[in-house]
């Protein structure tokens, strides 16, 4: 029985409470990161508690009550208590994924979230994605679970409630570009320089899938010389050197994993070749991509 769970698992780190962790409204019952590879299975079985699961990276179908969902990363999926419920991973790439199973408690019936309950039991659509930004949310729950450090249950309280308050946002608003929209919306009427900021808030969420500053200025409908001189005028360095610090900032923290090679790095992060990479890398670190991982490595494993 055991070797048959754990076929096809790459990493698991679970939690599953015997003693659920009891917060405000809700009793946190699992949580957890899974890595498996292409095609694994996870049984259908049916759900003892609402569950969130959140797709890192890689691609499945989720088969909730009998309706099959393809997802990849960046997707949310609810599955409501007592649903049948089973997860197939794509046939040609790696999965990767977090969740969060809960019970609401009593007593959040009288206080002031009746539509949050009403979402995460009676959800009317299962499956969103919200651009990578409840990823965020989940890696602090997880940290704060593995450090265990003083005041930590007061810390998984304020995460779990954020992260079921942003993912009840982003479904009420029908997508995250929908939601996100409308916060930066209010964020510009508010703020002097808005178009700065608006460049710096589309970098940061976006950096992944930047190649050029013309891509950017696209998006955001203007000229890639106007965001250019502005930026620098408002900011005192240049839009590319800030594009450059924020994946070099990425690139460190994807070196700290060994299963991402530097050429898969490089490609992720749209260099145009390794080289380039390292080049950018030295230039600020003071070392090559590879040594940094060996000082980090060499670090933790003395921190043990």
């Amino acid at each position: 029985m055991y070797e048959e769970e754990v076929l096809g698992k790459t990493y698991h780190f679970e939690n599953w409470f015997e003693d659920p962790i009891s917060l405000d409204y809700v009793d946190v019952v699992q949580t957890g990161e899974l890595v498996v590879e292409s095609g694994y299975e996870v049984m259908a079985h049916t759900q003892i508690c609402n569950e969130i699961s959140y797709i890192v990276s890689g691609r499945c179908t989720f088969f909730t009550n009998g309706k099959a969902m393809e997802a990849s990363q960046g997707d949310i999926h609810i599955i409501p208590k007592g649903s049948v419920h089973k997860i197939l991973a794509d046939k040609d790439e790696q999965l990767r994924y977090t969740y969060i199973g809960f019970n609401f408690k009593p007593e959040a019936k009288k206080s002031g979230i009746n539509e949050i309950l009403e979402f995460y039991n009676n959800p009317q659509l299962f499956l969103l994605n919200d651009k990578n930004h409840t990823r965020t949310y989940f890696n602090q729950l997880l940290s704060e679970i593995y450090a265990k450090q003083l005041l930590n249950k007061i810390m998984i309280n304020s995460y779990v409630n954020q992260i079921l308050i942003h993912i009840y946002r982003i479904f009420r608003m029908e997508g995250a570009d929908n939601y996100h929209q409308s916060v930066e919306e209010a964020k510009v009427k508010l703020i002097v320089g808005h178009t700065t900021y608006s460049v710096i808030r589309y970098v940061d969420n976006n950096i992944l899938n930047i190649k050029s500053i013309k891509d950017i200025a696209t998006d955001l409908c203007y000229s890639p010389s106007y965001i250019s001189h502005l930026f620098r005028a408002k900011m005192g360095i240049t839009l590319q050197q800030y594009i450059n610090n924020k994946k070099i900032e990425v690139s460190k923290e994807l070196l700290k994993d060994e299963r991402n090679s530097i050429t898969q790095i490089a490609e992720v992060l749209n260099y145009e070749t390794v080289q380039s990479f390292y080049k950018m890398f030295r230039r600020s670190m003071g070392c090559a991509p590879v040594e940094y991982r060996k000082r980090i490595l060499k670090n933790e494993a003395e921190s043990l």
